[in-house]
């Protein structure tokens, strides 16, 4: 049974090697408003966390892209009563589809 989703969030960015966690922090911001905006208001039956910033994957070989994610969750408020399947669905189909017209793509 599934009892609640989640969605994570990808950003790159080429490093400088000036403030790269500053860059970091900033490309995060950036992807929780977008997170936000696509979420729009939650459902009173929903309990949304944005996961603060936590890691970033730095790449071995120099010249490669510097990935920042951020995760959201979303949870019933009340853990005896988890949306019907067909609900969550409908709810995870409908950020998707927000999320592309926002111009970002899976992958």
């Amino acid at each position: 049974m599934q009892t609640g989703y989640e969605f994570v969030l990808f950003g790159r960015f080429h490093p400088t090697g000036r403030d790269d966690y500053e860059a970091a922090r900033t490309l995060h911001e950036g992807l929780r408003a977008l997170a936000l905006e696509a979420l729009g208001p939650a459902p009173p039956d929903v309990l949304l966390c944005v996961l603060p910033l936590s890691h970033v994957v730095v790449p071995a070989d120099e010249g490669s892209a510097v990935e920042v994610e951020l995760t959201v969750t979303g949870s019933p408020a009340h853990s005896g009563q988890p949306p019907a399947p067909a609900e969550a669905r409908q709810r995870i189909a409908a950020l998707e589809a927000r999320l592309r017209a926002m111009g970002l793509h899976k992958g």
